[in-house]
């Protein structure tokens, strides 16, 4: 289903800051458009832009080999990286 978000929506749905879904807007890197003087974001817009960060970062969504750990699945690149980030020891 289509929704249409206004800007603070979107924010949130991305929990990222309005101020941020803004700039993305205006360097064209999210798709939007204007009822009246008010910009409008599609949900199906907002999951294209979410693939397309994916993609950028090279990060593979859902498709890495899991883990189990105690709260849930973590990928494996994902627990080194914040293992590395923490300066903690990674297993090889």
């Amino acid at each position: 289903m289509n929704n249409l978000l206004t800007s603070r929506e979107a924010a949130a749905f991305l929990k990222i800051h309005q101020d941020t879904v803004r700039k993305y807007y205006r360097a064209g890197e999210l798709k939007g458009f204007k009822v009246g003087n008010r910009v409008r974001f599609s949900t199906i817009d907002i999951d294209d832009f979410i693939q397309r960060k994916y993609q950028q970062e090279g990060i593979r969504c859902c498709t890495e080999e899991k883990t189990l750990v105690t709260t849930g699945l973590r990928s494996l690149t994902m627990e080194k990286q914040y293992r590395e980030a923490l300066g903690l020891t990674t297993k090889s």
